[in-house]
């Protein structure tokens, strides 16, 4: 997908560029039915893409997202990973390279990452809109979706942190 230019445009702005897409994708259905599903589906996909981005404009250019912290509340460098036992947290060291460590990923329960010395919590980074998806095609098993990605690497300290710790009050 092309990354549509935002830069300099303000969140409402954004969210116009937004409704036009939407409103394209409503034009493509009256015009061919389900004959222009194809563009329709992307039209949709971008307008929630430029959703994301004004809201990421409107925080300052700023994303929340999920990250690994020690029981005093001190970040640790660590990143998501896919292994074949599903998502995990692997832990870095300074320099953004393994330490050999994997951790549950959104556990249930805040007692299995505490076990083990960490808990999950959100920290503020740079950011901007983008696409995530899984499967292949179009078909029921393809799922694409807008995500917030950050402009800094998961080793790197968080702009701000938001809370140390996802199950607190």
């Amino acid at each position: 997908m092309t990354r549509t230019d935002t830069t300099g445009k303000t969140p409402d702005e954004i969210r116009e560029m937004a409704r036009a897409s939407r409103r394209e994708s409503i034009a493509s259905f009256e015009r061919s039915d389900t004959d222009g599903f194809l563009s329709q589906w992307a039209s949709d996909i971008m307008s929630s893409v430029l959703y994301l981005e004004a809201d990421i404009v409107e925080n300052g250019g700023m994303a929340k997202f999920l990250a690994l912290f020690d029981l005093n509340g001190n970040f640790v460098p660590a990143r998501e990973i896919q292994t074949r036992y599903g998502t995990r947290w692997m832990v870095l060291d300074a320099d953004g390279k393994s330490t050999g460590e994997f951790l549950p990923y959104l556990p249930a329960r805040r007692d299995t990452l505490a076990k083990r010395g960490f808990v999950e919590g959100f920290v503020l980074r740079p950011a901007y809109a983008g696409t995530a998806g899984s499967g292949r095609g179009l078909s029921g098993a393809c799922s694409v979706h807008a995500v917030a990605i950050p402009k800094t690497k998961p080793h790197e300290p968080p702009a701000s942190v938001v809370t140390p710790d996802r199950w607190a009050d």
